[in-house]
C-alpha cells in the first residue's frame, strides 16, 4: 500500500495538521457532522443480519457496525479487545484466559454474562478444534489446548465468531455500538445504542438501483464506495476526499456444474476479460490475477488464469442450459450479448438469469442452488488463507456438491499454525480448483474510495476490507 502525505487544512480560522500517515489511516477535518447525524450508504440490502453470513460483503458491512469480535488485529501481530477486561496466553500458546466485561449489553433486554460468554467460547472453539478443555476460573474463561495453537487469536478476530444473540426475524444483536432498528427489502436502519454529539447516530443502507438511482444525487449519502466505480457521481469527486487503495479483494466465478467434463469446458472457454467487461460495464480498475488469492497474500500468482479452450463446439443435446446468476442491474444488455457470443463460438448453452441481489444471497448457501455459474466477491478483514478458499465447502460454500479432497485439505488448513504448511495446503486447494474447473479467477480490485470531508479520524486500510467502523467516526 502507498503512503499519503495529507494536506494541512484551514477551516474557521483554526489550523489542523495531519502528518505523514500510512495508507491505513486517513485524517480529514471539517467542523461538525452532517445535521442528520446519519451515515447513508448505497449498497445491497441483505435479507438478514447474522454472523453465519459474515463472509457476504453486504452482511459484513452491517456486522462491523452491530457486532464486536473477541479480538481486533491492528496489524500482523498485535491483538486488542473491546469486550475483555483482561486476557493472557501462555508462552507456548496452549492456554488462554479471557475475562469478559459483563457491563456490556447486546440490547436493553440482554447483557453479556460470564455464563453466556463461556457458552459462546465453547461453541466457536470446538469448531476450531475438538481437542480442547474449556472452563471458568473466577470471572474468566480458560481455554486449554493439547498442543500449541498460535492461530487461535486470529480465529477469534473473525466476525463469524463474534458474540451474538438471535432476536428473531433473521436479525442478530451483537456487542457493537449499533443495533438493527428496521429491515425491509429496500432499506436497513441501524441506530446507535447510546447517542453521541460528535458522531453519526444512525446508519441507513439503501438498496442501490443502478446508475439511474436518484440517490446518487443525494447529499444524505456518505458512503458511495459499494457501487461500481464508474457510477460514482461527479459531485462526489468534487466534494468528497479520495483515497486510492489497492484492495486485497478478488472476484471469481464459481462453477456449480456437477459434470466434470462440462465444467472444465465452461471453465476453459469463458474469456475472463470479456466476461469482466460485460458483467461490469463502464469504467473499472481491475487487475489480472492468476489464482483465487489476491496479490499480496502468500501463494498468490500474477497474470491470468490458465485456460485452454479446444475450440470445439458443443452440441445442444450434450447438456441442458448453463444458468448464469446475474446480480447486477446495469448490465442486462451486455450480459445478454456475452451469452449470445459464447453460444455462437463454443456451443455452450449459456443463459443469463437476472436476480434481485438480496433474493440471490438468500439462496447462495442452500441446496438446489438456482444457478450453474455465479460471480462471487471474496474478501476478509484478516490475512488468513482459509478466508479465500471456502468456495466449495459444504454449508458455507456455493456448490451443490463437495469435492472431498478439498474439504479434507481445508479442514487441515483451519487447524494448521505453521505458515509454510498452511501455504502448501492452500496451494493444494487452489490446484484442485484449477484442475477440476471449480473456481475461475476474474480480477483483483483497485479503486478510489470517497469519504466526506467532515470526518476527522477515518480509519481505512487496516484490514483486507476498506469499510469504516461508523461508531468510531468523529467530526
Amino acid at each position: 500500500m502507498q503512503k499519503h502525505s495529507l494536506r494541512k487544512t484551514l477551516f474557521a480560522n483554526r489550523f489542523f495538521a495531519c502528518g505523514l500517515l500510512s495508507a491505513a489511516f486517513l485524517c480529514l477535518f471539517l467542523s461538525g457532522c452532517s445535521k442528520q447525524r446519519e451515515w447513508g450508504v448505497l449498497s445491497v440490502v441483505p435479507d438478514s443480519v447474522s454472523t453465519k453470513n459474515a463472509k457476504q460483503t453486504a452482511v459484513y458491512y452491517v456486522l462491523i457496525q452491530t457486532h464486536e469480535p473477541i479480538f481486533r488485529q491492528s496489524d500482523g501481530q498485535n491483538y486488542t479487545s473491546q469486550i475483555l477486561k483482561q486476557w493472557h496466553r501462555s508462552v507456548d500458546y496452549t492456554e488462554y484466559s479471557f475475562c469478559p466485561d459483563t457491563t456490556l449489553k447486546f440490547n436493553n433486554k440482554a447483557r453479556l454474562t460470564l455464563r453466556s460468554f463461556y457458552e459462546h467460547v465453547v461453541s466457536i472453539t470446538r469448531k476450531y478444534t475438538p481437542e480442547v478443555l474449556i472452563g471458568e476460573n473466577g470471572s474468566c474463561v480458560v481455554v486449554k489446548f493439547k498442543s500449541s495453537r498460535k492461530g487461535y487469536l486470529g480465529y477469534l478476530t473473525s466476525y463469524s465468531n463474534a458474540p451474538t444473540i438471535d432476536t428473531g426475524g433473521g436479525i442478530e444483536d451483537g456487542l457493537g455500538q449499533f443495533s438493527v432498528k428496521s429491515l425491509t427489502a429496500d432499506k436497513l436502519v441501524l441506530e446507535r445504542k447510546t447517542p453521541i454529539s460528535n458522531g453519526y447516530n444512525k446508519v441507513v443502507i439503501y438498496e442501490y438501483k443502478g446508475k439511474t438511482d436518484p440517490r446518487l444525487q443525494s447529499r444524505d449519502i456518505a458512503d458511495f464506495n459499494m457501487v461500481n466505480s464508474g457510477d460514482i457521481p461527479e459531485w462526489v469527486k468534487k466534494e468528497y476526499v479520495p483515497f486510492v487503495n489497492v484492495e486485497l479483494t478478488v472476484g471469481s466465478l464459481v462453477l456449480n456444474i456437477p459434470d466434470r467434463e462440462l465444467r472444465l469446458r465452461v471453465y476453459n472457454c469463458l474469456n475472463v476479460a470479456e466476461l469482466r467487461k460485460a458483467f461490469f460495464p463502464g469504467p473499472t480498475e481491475f487487475g489480472d490475477i492468476g489464482n483465487v488469492l489476491p496479490l499480496g497474500v502468500p501463494g498468490a500468482r500474477a497474470g491470468k488464469p490458465r485456460q485452454v479452450c479446444d475450440g470445439k463446439r458443443m452440441r445442444r443435446s450434450e447438456t441442458g442450459e448453463i444458468l448464469f446468476a446475474n446480480w447486477r442491474r446495469d448490465n442486462y444488455a451486455e450480459m445478454a450479448e456475452f451469452a449470445k457470443k459464447i453460444r455462437k463460438e463454443t456451443g455452450i448453452p449459456l443463459t443469463v438469469v437476472n436476480w434481485e441481489p438480496a433474493k440471490l444471497v438468500a439462496r447462495l448457501h442452500k441446496p438446489n442452488r438456482p444457478y450453474s455459474l455465479v460471480p462471487i466477491i471474496m474478501n476478509t478483514m484478516r490475512p488468513e488463507l482459509s478466508d479465500f478458499l471456502f468456495y466449495t465447502i459444504k454449508d458455507i460454500g456455493y456448490l451443490d456438491f463437495e469435492p472431498r479432497e478439498i474439504a479434507a485439505n481445508y479442514k487441515r488448513l483451519l487447524l494448521e499454525d505453521n505458515p509454510e504448511k498452511k501455504e502448501a495446503l492452500a496451494k493444494e486447494i487452489i490446484k484442485e480448483f484449477e484442475e477440476e474447473g471449480l473456481v475461475l479467477p476474474l480480477y483483483q480490485n483497485k479503486k478510489v474510495l470517497w469519504y466526506p470531508r467532515e470526518i476527522i479520524n477515518l480509519n481505512v486500510g487496516k484490514g483486507f476490507l476498506e469499510f469504516p467502523v461508523v461508531s468510531e467516526l468523529r467530526c
